[in-house]
């Protein structure tokens, strides 16, 4: 460096400043952890299901389906209700429900096929789907 002119030292030395402060800024902008067991305590289910609705309102896949999403979370455990379009859509809407942080288990109780004749015994009428009579009615619409 020593032989370097001003210049150089100075563009040199700007390219370094720049370059800490984009690692800065984008370490600042990654997308938010996923609480820790000790924070978990602090996180109701009510908030879990709030984060898991704005999860699948942010995937374009989900838009002409999510009236026909249900989740209810108790004590942790995440139950998917309802029909959307193909296994992989059912499997996406999973990986959210684990993605949350916090989450025991994951009931996946989604079908592809549409409501025919009514619900069956044991369910109530969430919108347009079935769901289980202890489950909470929370479409993500």
């Amino acid at each position: 460096m020593l032989n370097r002119s001003n210049a150089e030292r100075t563009v040199l030395g700007l390219s370094l400043t720049l370059l800490f402060v984009a690692s800065l800024f984008a370490s600042c902008t990654s997308k938010p952890r996923t609480p820790g067991p000790q924070d978990c305590a602090k996180v109701s289910d009510r908030r879990l299901v709030k984060n898991f609705k704005k999860r699948v309102r942010a995937d374009r896949q989900f838009d002409n389906q999510r009236r026909y999403i249900n989740v209810s979370i108790r004590d942790r455990v995440v139950t998917l209700e309802g029909r959307v379009s193909a296994a992989d859509a059912s499997a996406a809407l999973e990986k959210y429900a684990y993605e949350l942080g916090c989450v025991t288990k994951v009931a996946n109780r989604l079908t592809t096929q549409t409501l025919v004749g009514g619900c069956a015994p044991g369910q109530k009428l969430c919108g347009d789907i079935c769901i289980d009579r202890t489950s909470q009615c929370n479409l993500i619409n």
